[in-house]
Formats: structure tokens, C-alpha cells, sequence
């Protein structure tokens, strides 16, 4: 009997042996995890849940599921049961192992598709949401899932978290955290690296216009904006090329030059080239204007309009932003972008009222200058045998409207607004407002106009008679680079980056 209870202790103390061991080897194991992945970060995860349905089971995400296995033995479910629905906007933090705080999002229903309802910016408002109130917590580094859709998870994510931190000074700048999408948050789990950085790569091409049209107008000029883009789009194999007055004249570009003569310094035109294919392929054309420091003709603005005048630098930053992303990219294709700048002080050379210019075999009248400034490039356009032509401007107050002559670009835009969630209108051309601009009696054609209420529709009127192809578009933006910051949560600022996610997409369909 002695023997046999002699026997147990030896085989109990032999296994204690072994599971002391494996206890630290697991120990070992665990504080080795610990000091890779320190609980200075904080993760970001996804639910499926039916907010018009208060008896819906909650139906996490594939990451969401497998961490809520490994990391937290379930309890994220837990708290999510006992939390109650979550609403649009809406998310849950909550304090987990391995990580300072996990946020919760809703992505809507499971399987959620485009619909009239556009339920699946969800995803978009969401996401955003949860990283601005992460970074009240710490502003360290943010890790994100797939949340069903990689790419506009983490380009509405980090859409969110950038601030213009340029004119803070070190004690009061604000800290943005690091958006990452990391294969590891949980083992054997499949990333998708590519489809991920394309979406830092759009959100840091659309972040780009923000940052030029908060610098304030007395610091950059337009000589020193085209350098800057330069010197910036080197880095990504875009070829820039600043061309002066002369070439201008060479084109016949006469409204430029006119709008040229109110600035005090000699302004250039921006020509930015990507070759994607054959350098003889014809290339997609895209152009803006920008005006600098628009304290309008003789007749001044006011103060509360001169406060919005640097979104008229909303063409020439667009027409960056979209090159930036589609060189990162990598895309296929060729691609051509003009930019004319010019600034308009109030002094002798102003820009005046019944100012007429020869252009294209017959003579206009020239009254607005962002209108002139346009015509002109068009000129310059045509030499390049575009596939087609868009140009962005802000001409009037409208919303974001489309004006073309194609059925194909028609199309286009429509699939494209169904993807990025920026309502794009096409407005007619109507023979009655062609009518309009070539009723004067001292010109052939004329931009300026009685009825201001149609404004947008006279100002495409008066481009269909500069433009000699037949793919053209052309994009007033006005309105929807305006935003309350409160209306949409990756809109912070009240100066957004639309429409350049739209652009790039355009383009993209049009390999």
C-alpha cells in the first residue's frame, strides 16, 4: 500500500514537473507577446448589427470574431449584448487585454450592398468616428480591420485623424496618431496588404488639397505654389514643367494673359505629365485654375466672401491631388494636367469690365476672370489630342454639378458617385443658355450674364464654345468643398478634400 501511494507521488511531482515547465514557457510566451505588441495601441473592430431591430444578434466580423476568442474569451460580445444597439455614427471603446482600447463599430447589415438609401457609408462614418474618439485616449498608433471593406475603412480612418498642424507651434501641436492595418492582430489571419495601402495612398493624395487651401494667401504665391508641386510630384515619377508668359503668347492663350496682368509678378503655367504607358498614346487631360489671394476687380469683396476666396485654389490642388494618387498607383495609363494660376490685386492693371479678347477666330467679351482663366487653358489642351478632357473649377455656388458632351464620361460619373458617396449631378446644355452668351451686340460671345441664378449653366454654355472635342466634362465644386465638420465624420475640416476622391475613380475606370 505504501508502495503504491509512493508511486502517486513520484508520478505527481513528475508532472508538476512538466506543467511547471509548460506553465512558463507559456508565461515565457506571453510577455514576449506583451513586449512586441506593448498596450500602447488601440484596435478597431467591426459588428454587424440591424439598428431598426432591437432584438438582432450581433454578428462580428471575421477579425472581430477570432479576437474576441483569443484575446478576450468572448467578453466582446458580452458587453455588445448588454450595451444595446448602436446607432449610425456610433461606436463602443472598451478596455481589452493586449490593447489601451478597442473600439466596436456598426457596419450596417451583413451583406450590405449600393442602394438608394446609401447605406454603406455607414462603413465610411464609422470608421472615422472611431478613430477621432481613440485619439482622445492617446495618440500613439491605431490598428484597423478589415471591416468588409480594407480600402475605404482605412481611407475614411485616416481621413479623420489628419489635422493642419503647419502654423501650431511645438508646445500646441496636436498629435496624429499612425493608421496601420497589421496581418498579426491575430494569427493565420489574411491580409490583403495591397488592397490596405491603397487606401493610405487616397487618403494622403486627398489630404494634400486641405493642406494647400488652409495655407494662408500671403505666404504662398503662385510662383511659389508651382514649385512646390514640383518639387513634391518629383518624388512620384510625375514630370513638371512651369511654362512662362511666352509660351502662352506662342498658344494664343490671350485670356490667360489678360487675367495674367493683375498680379505683380510674372505668373506660369503648370503643366504636370504622367506616363503610365507609350509616351505617344494620347493622354487624359485634367486642368484647374487657382487664384491666389482673390480680393476681386474694382469692385472689393466683402469681408465674409474674402474669407472663402482661397477655395479658389480648388481646381489647381484637385488637379495635384489626383496626380499624386493615381502615380502611386501605378496605373496604366497617360495622363496630362494643366494648371493656370494667377493672383488678383486691386490696383491699375485690375482685372476690368468689358475687357474683349480674340479667341479662337472670334471675339469675346471677358468680365469674370475665373471663367477667362479656364477658356484659356482649353486652348492649350487641344495640342495634346486628349481621350478626354475634365476640367474643375468653382465658378459659381452651385453643388457639385457635371456639365458633358458625352454619353460615355455620362455614365462614367454616375457609376463613380455610387462608389465614393459624392452626389455628382449632370445638368443639361441647353441651347438657351448658348443662346445667352452670344446674344451681345458689340462680341461673338460673352461670360458674363443678367440672371445670376444660372450662373452654372451660362459658365458651361460659354466652354462648349471654346472646346473643339467631343469627350468633355467639366466639374463645379463649390459646394461640396464647404462642410459643417459635424455632418459627416472623415469631414473634420470645414475646407474638405471633394472632389478628388471622384476624380481619381473616373480616371481609374477609364483604363
Amino acid at each position: 500500500m505504501m508502495n503504491k501511494f509512493q508511486n502517486a507521488v513520484n508520478h505527481v511531482t513528475q508532472l508538476r514537473k512538466y506543467a511547471m515547465a509548460a506553465v512558463k514557457q507559456m508565461l515565457r510566451v506571453q510577455r514576449i507577446e506583451l513586449c512586441v505588441e506593448p498596450t500602447v495601441r488601440k484596435l478597431m473592430l467591426g459588428i454587424h448589427a440591424d439598428e431598426s431591430n432591437r432584438i438582432d444578434t450581433r454578428i462580428l466580423t471575421r477579425t472581430a470574431w477570432k479576437c474576441n476568442l483569443q484575446k478576450t474569451g468572448g467578453s466582446i460580445l458580452d458587453v455588445m449584448l448588454m450595451s444595446g444597439p448602436i446607432k449610425i455614427g456610433q461606436n463602443e471603446v472598451e478596455k481589452m487585454p493586449y490593447y489601451l482600447a478597442i473600439a466596436i463599430v456598426r457596419l450596417g447589415r451583413e451583406c450590405l450592398g449600393y442602394n438608394r438609401y446609401e447605406e454603406q457609408k455607414v462603413l465610411h462614418r464609422s470608421a472615422a468616428k472611431a478613430c477621432t474618439d481613440l485619439i482622445l485616449i492617446d495618440e500613439v498608433q491605431i490598428d484597423v480591420e478589415v471591416c468588409t471593406q480594407p480600402k475605404s475603412a482605412v481611407e475614411k480612418a485616416a481621413l479623420g485623424v489628419w489635422i493642419y498642424r503647419k502654423m501650431r507651434s511645438e508646445k500646441n501641436c496636436i498629435a496624429m496618431p499612425t493608421i496601420r492595418l497589421r496581418s498579426h492582430i491575430i494569427k493565420n489571419e489574411i491580409c490583403d496588404k495591397e488592397t490596405r495601402l491603397r487606401g493610405l495612398q487616397k487618403a494622403a493624395a486627398q489630404n494634400l488639397p486641405q493642406q494647400q487651401k488652409k495655407i494662408l494667401q500671403n505666404i504662398v504665391t503662385p510662383k511659389e505654389f508651382a514649385q512646390h508641386v514640383v518639387e513634391y510630384l518629383w518624388k512620384s515619377a510625375i514630370i513638371g514643367e512651369i511654362k512662362f508668359d511666352s509660351r502662352a503668347e506662342s498658344q494664343l492663350m490671350n485670356a490667360f494673359i489678360l487675367v495674367d496682368k493683375t498680379s505683380y509678378e510674372s505668373q506660369d503655367f503648370l503643366v504636370l505629365s504622367y506616363y503610365g504607358k507609350l509616351a505617344e498614346k494620347n493622354p487624359k487631360v485634367l486642368f484647374g485654375k487657382g487664384i491666389k489671394y482673390d480680393r476681386n476687380d474694382l469692385f472689393p469683396k466683402t469681408f465674409e466672401k474674402l474669407c472663402w476666396m482661397r477655395v479658389d485654389m480648388t481646381g489647381a490642388v484637385m488637379n495635384t491631388a489626383t496626380r499624386e494618387a493615381l502615380a502611386a498607383l501605378r496605373l496604366l495609363i497617360n495622363i496630362t494636367g494643366l494648371v493656370s494660376q494667377s493672383e488678383n490685386f486691386i490696383g491699375h492693371n485690375s482685372f476690368r469690365f468689358a475687357n474683349a479678347i480674340n479667341y479662337n477666330k472670334s471675339n469675346r467679351d471677358a468680365n469674370h476672370q475665373d471663367v477667362s482663366l479656364i477658356a484659356g487653358t482649353h486652348l492649350y489642351a487641344k495640342n495634346s489630342w486628349p481621350k478626354f478632357v475634365v476640367n474643375v473649377c468653382t465658378p459659381s455656388e452651385a453643388a457639385c454639378d457635371a456639365f458633358r458632351n458625352s454619353e460615355t464620361l455620362s455614365h462614367q460619373i454616375i457609376h463613380t458617385s455610387m462608389h465614393t458617396g459624392g452626389k455628382v449631378r449632370r445638368l443639361p446644355l441647353w441651347n438657351y443658355y448658348k443662346k445667352q452668351v452670344n446674344n451681345g451686340m458689340s462680341d461673338d460671345v460673352q461670360n458674363y450674364w443678367i440672371n445670376s441664378c444660372v450662373r452654372i449653366c451660362n459658365a458651361a454654355a460659354f466652354f462648349k464654345n471654346s472646346i473643339t472635342y467631343d469627350q468633355w466634362m467639366r466639374l463645379d465644386a463649390t459646394n461640396v468643398v464647404f462642410k459643417d465638420g459635424k455632418s459627416f465624420e472623415y469631414l473634420r475640416s470645414i475646407i474638405t478634400e471633394r472632389p478628388a476622391h471622384s476624380l481619381c475613380e473616373i480616371i481609374t475606370q477609364a483604363v
